[in-house]
């Protein structure tokens, strides 16, 4: 499976917070990794809520999608 994140200027001009968020969430995929089925691309565009938001809610979000959508062996 491939993932992909996006999160625009507007969310938050400041790149360094942008590209913080999208490696919390990175590493949160990677931790699911062997647990989510093959075969998947994925595009995760992130809102003005997620910026700033702990790693514990990211995980559990991205949890509670893939279990909705089946995609958690």
């Amino acid at each position: 499976s491939r993932f992909g994140f996006v999160i625009g200027k507007k969310i938050d001009k400041r790149a360094v917070v942008r590209n913080r968020t999208k490696r919390v969430m990175r590493s949160c995929i990677e931790e699911m990794l062997p647990k989510i089925e093959n075969g998947y691309d994925m595009l995760f565009i992130l809102q003005k809520n997620a910026v700033g938001q702990k790693r514990e809610s990211f995980y559990s979000e991205i949890e509670n999608l893939f279990k909705e959508l089946k995609l958690i062996k």
